[in-house]
């Protein structure tokens, strides 16, 4: 079974005109044409993603616009078609990510950003029930209320069918460590669901995207760095540890600077096993009594990354970390995805068999717990 662990949907306004509980209609997002042609969601005030200034957005449209391949579908409104294009790569089951929506955890008013999340869950999860148990997806959740956050999650997973949770890398301005997100992964852990790490460019505060007025500088730093601080925060912080079953997609940015982070947070675990003070912090936290080597969790495929297909450092990176902890992701219907070569390049790249089913599949298939059969 091939999985696609990345693709993703663009969100049409049917979802909010249609979806969104009657008390926030008014504030529902609105897609909108800015004077350049480009169409954004406008939320709460602000154009998503950010058009220009200090850590910009994509330079072209993130909402209703034509992708520049030729894919078949783009917002779940073909889905045969869709299904045509998983066909044409030799994919069984794709897990979709939403794109403007990945701004959820930034918005301002938690009510509105909790309706927001309903509403996007209740629509994929009619799309995706079209599709025969080939399409699947992960829910979204407003962590500005992480109580209500574990109530939804709940919901999409236990009635909708969802089979992982997507969070951003931050939360404003506390990392995936903080305190106030324990009722969250507990019910995360409880429901065995995969939680996807996914970050993106000018749609929400991300680590040293304000440093730059041009989308190259922005999405050149703040992509790697903004995923790297989530997975810091998680094992360094304690998550993984205090939430043993817990497992994490590390999504979008390639995998060439795995090996790197690995051996830097090993160090680091070395040195706070003599010297428990390094975890010391501000916040009162619950201290694990027993902390995980942080390259366990990825040679025990707890914690796995995308990897992009035609990535040169992916052998590289296999031989160094091994190949429980790397899966496929199309980034189908995006520009600059490699559809519909996405899987021959990752079996040009790997040529061992076994290694390819792992990538391709096995990794992913834990991560989601996909194993069962799939209808």
């Amino acid at each position: 079974m091939i999985i696609d662990a990345d693709g993703h949907t663009q969100i049409p306004t049917e979802v909010f005109d249609k979806y969104l509980d009657k008390e926030f209609y008014r504030q529902r997002p609105r897609f909108v044409t800015y004077d350049d042609g480009r169409g954004f969601y406008l939320i709460e005030g602000r154009l998503i993603s950010k058009p220009f200034g200090w850590g910009p957005g994509t330079p072209g449209s993130i909402a209703n616009a034509t992708p520049t391949i030729a894919t078949k579908d783009h917002d779940l409104s073909n889905v045969p078609g869709r299904l045509a294009d998983l066909d044409l790569e030799g994919i069984d089951v794709q897990v979709i990510y939403p794109n403007v929506l990945m701004s959820i955890s930034s918005l301002e008013h938690a009510g509105l950003a909790g309706a927001i999340a309903r509403a996007y869950n209740s629509w994929i999860s009619e799309r995706c029930a079209l599709a025969g148990g080939r399409l699947r997806f992960a829910a979204i959740v407003a962590l500005q209320d992480p109580k209500a956050a574990a109530v939804e999650l709940q919901h999409a997973v236990t009635t909708q069918g969802a089979v992982g949770v997507m969070v951003s890398g931050t939360v404003g301005t506390r990392t995936l460590d903080h305190p106030d997100f324990y009722p969250f992964w507990q019910m995360a852990e409880s429901l065995n669901v995969g939680v996807g790490v996914h970050t993106v460019t000018g749609m929400y505060p991300t680590v040293g995207q304000e440093l730059f007025d041009h989308f190259w500088g922005a999405k050149a730093v703040s992509m790697p760095l903004t995923l790297t601080t989530a997975m810091v925060s998680l094992v360094g912080g304690g998550i993984c540890d205090l939430f043993p079953k817990l497992r994490f997609g590390l999504l979008e940015t390639g995998c060439g600077w795995l090996p790197y982070w690995i051996e830097r947070m090993d160090e680091m675990h070395e040195r706070g096993e003599k010297n428990p003070r390094m975890y010391d912090g501000v916040l009162n936290r619950r201290r694990p009594a027993n902390r995980i080597k942080p390259s366990e969790l990825f040679s025990e495929g707890r914690m796995v990354v995308s990897c992009e297909p035609g990535e040169i450092m992916l052998p590289a990176v296999l031989n160094t970390v091994g190949d429980r902890c790397i899966m496929y992701a199309s980034d189908y219907p995006h520009g600059d995805s490699k559809w519909p070569e996405t899987i021959s390049r990752i079996r040009s790249a790997v040529p061992n068999s076994e290694t390819q089913q792992h990538i391709l599949g096995d990794n992913a298939a834990r991560l989601y717990n996909l194993q069962q059969p799939l209808g």
